[in-house]
């Protein structure tokens, strides 16, 4: 009997796991999504500000550079000049994780310059 009780219970629970995978429920989320998640927010934040071009090299930068969802937050914090929330949000990361981002963020800003600042709009001078 117990047997059977066994072999009942986990094909229902086999039955309900393939189900809930089948649905997308236990699937994980894709590689990169959460990235592009970052990405997206960056492009919505720089588009009003500076040229489709520019602000596309920029996200091509951290492709290339830099995987990791949070350093990219950081990255652009960067980028767009809030140094406070950069520095912020790079204070909670664990020492190595920040002495490989450190190398990783001096590439991007290679990769930045090289590239990008050639797109970067061009302000205006000041009134005097």
């Amino acid at each position: 009997m117990r047997k059977g009780t066994l072999a009942i219970a986990t094909a229902a629970l086999l039955g309900t796991m393939t189900s809930a995978f089948a649905q997308g429920a236990a699937a994980p989320a894709a590689p990169g999504a959460e990235a592009q998640q970052v990405d997206d927010a960056y492009l919505a934040q720089c588009s009003p500000q500076a040229t489709k071009e520019f602000c596309g090299c920029i996200v091509s930068v951290a492709d290339f550079q830099i995987k990791d969802p949070t350093e990219r937050m950081i990255f652009y914090a960067y980028t767009v000049g809030d140094f406070d929330k950069a520095r912020e949000q790079r204070a909670v990361l664990p020492a190595e994780q920040n002495m490989k981002f450190n190398i990783a963020l001096q590439q991007a800003e290679t990769m930045v310059h090289d590239r990008c600042d050639k797109l970067r709009p061009q302000q205006a001078p000041a009134p005097k």
